[in-house]
């Protein structure tokens, strides 16, 4: 059975006792593939869930609110152990070890090359 709609909606409904007595074996026969025992489901048991009660402390923000003052301690310290902690000193240590490191290294090919021209020149000088 369809729901009218449009013109036939303002007419009373035409009710055929054959297609409501079909409608009722189809509805059993899915109610029976779906285990129910009939055909009121039942609804969520609401009393099994816990209550929650709604007070001014279920309002009430965890963290209290931080002033300025408090706020600009946390940026200068972040900022000082930053620029200013164990992390940056040893940091600044690296960045001297590995420059003395390159410095000694450019000098020795400084000093390589300075003694592999002046055995050029003694060779050159024992030919002449």
């Amino acid at each position: 059975m369809t729901k009218p709609s449009g013109l036939m909606s303002l007419l009373p409904p035409i009710k055929d006792p054959v297609e409501d007595a079909e409608q009722a074996k189809a509805h059993a026969i899915v109610m029976q593939r779906i285990n129910a025992a009939s055909a009121a489901l039942p609804a969520a048991r609401i009393a099994d869930q816990p209550l929650v009660s709604f007070t001014p402390e279920f309002y009430k923000n965890p963290e209290p609110k931080k002033t300025k003052k408090e706020i600009e301690d946390i940026k200068f310290k972040a900022h000082m152990k930053k620029e200013y902690g164990d992390e940056a000193i040893k940091r600044d240590v690296l960045k001297e070890i590995y420059q003395n490191k390159k410095l000694v290294g450019n000098l020795m090919r400084v000093c390589l090359n300075q003694v592999l021209w002046s055995l050029k020149l003694l060779r050159i000088k024992q030919k002449l």
